[in-house]
């Protein structure tokens, strides 16, 4: 019994010392409790904000291995529409920063591939990455050697509330790109409890860090990289760019530069591939 009991003081006393000790997993700032919620159904999970960036982040996730038994989640229903809307305006971007004809670019956490032949079939060279999933639309076009190769731009679509360490984990990436452009739902104002807000999604266990525009422009800081904007979604950029014509080239219905779609050579090399033909 005593045995025990000393076993529990201890715990109790762990738990206190962590929760005194955490930090902004972005700024370093110090945290307050959010909220407590079940995640997966099961675990009693602990939020935490930031008293100075207002970033909102679990503790550490020990649940992960589990949440990521299917790499994309059941509910992420809107999969197939959210590529549909972001290539238009994607393609737009990179006319805009990198118009033609010779740029390599990288989606950082593709899922399933689908964003990738989008661009490719519009003329973009672009490859795929992703430590999770598989590559079901173009698997000749995944970097085997991840992000430590160079592109000019990278995108990474609803990957940044994935992350445990986003300084740690993204580190790599920005320093071989000098453009990373991705989405993530910013934190809304008034928010007191995890019920909400849907974008916790404690029922997929996936969703870990929640940043304000404040916490994204302080993680740009690190990287070097100026932070644009534009609702959910951002670019991280070293290059200068002129807001106002990027705007109004965003919003210009004729502003598109017609590339050769790869659809074609891509299936060239795929069938010189099975054929065991040099490339």
């Amino acid at each position: 019994m005593e045995i025990a009991l000393k076993q529990r003081d201890f715990h109790a006393d762990f738990f206190a010392f962590m929760e005194k000790i955490m930090t902004c997993k972005i700024c370093d700032g110090e945290t307050a409790k959010f909220d407590r919620t079940k995640v997966l159904g099961k675990y009693s999970v602990q939020y935490y904000k930031c008293k100075n960036c207002g970033a909102i982040f679990t503790e550490e996730p020990y649940w992960l291995n589990e949440a990521y038994s299917d790499a994309i989640s059941d509910l992420d229903v809107g999969l197939v529409s959210r590529n549909l809307n972001n290539v238009p305006i994607l393609s737009k971007i990179l006319d805009f920063i990198y118009p033609p004809p010779e740029y390599r670019f990288l989606d950082f956490a593709g899922g399933y591939g689908l964003l990738v032949r989008m661009m490719r079939d519009r003329g973009y060279d672009f490859y795929w990455y992703d430590k999770y999933a598989k590559d079901i639309f173009n698997p000749a076009f995944v970097d085997i050697s991840s992000v430590e190769s160079h592109y000019d731009a990278m995108t990474a679509y609803e990957v940044f509330e994935h992350l445990v360490n986003p300084f740690e984990e993204l580190k790599i990436a920005c320093n071989n790109t000098e453009t990373l452009i991705f989405s993530t739902v910013i934190v809304p104002e008034g928010i007191e409890k995890v019920s909400d807000w849907w974008y916790f999604s404690p029922e997929t266990g996936q969703h870990i860090t929640f940043y304000t525009h404040k916490a994204l422009a302080i993680l740009g800081e690190k990287f070097k990289m100026g932070c644009v904007s534009l609702g959910n979604l951002h670019i991280y950029t070293r290059k200068q760019i002129d807001l106002n014509e990027f705007v109004k080239a965003l919003q210009d219905p004729a502003a598109v530069c017609v590339r050769e779609s790869l659809l074609q050579p891509d299936y060239q090399r795929v069938l010189q591939e099975m054929r065991g033909l040099p490339i």
